[in-house]
């Protein structure tokens, strides 16, 4: 049996690392390293348009909260786009 090394990608939030995306097997688990999202922290996903999209819809709500301090709301991109993870291929 051969062993792959995990791989982790990290995710950033306009500017803000919020965690990390690692490969699982054929899974990506995100570790939280902002507390904001630590509700998602050891989840799993099965694409990484889930783990995005999961991700994004957290950042909508804790930058939402500030949305009395904050200049700007954050800017996200495809995560496939972004030079923050690549695209990730689960078999």
């Amino acid at each position: 049996m051969t062993q792959t090394p995990e791989t982790s990608f990290i995710i950033n939030i306009d500017g803000t690392y919020v965690g990390l995306a690692q490969q699982d097997g054929a899974n990506l688990r995100f570790i939280a390293s902002d507390p904001r999202f630590s509700i998602l922290d050891g989840s799993r996903f099965r694409r990484p348009d889930q783990l995005y999209q999961a991700v994004r819809t957290m950042a909508r709500l804790v930058y939402a909260d500030n949305v009395h301090t904050a200049v700007s709301s954050p800017s996200l991109t495809s995560p496939a786009n972004d030079g923050y993870w690549p695209a990730v291929s689960l078999n």
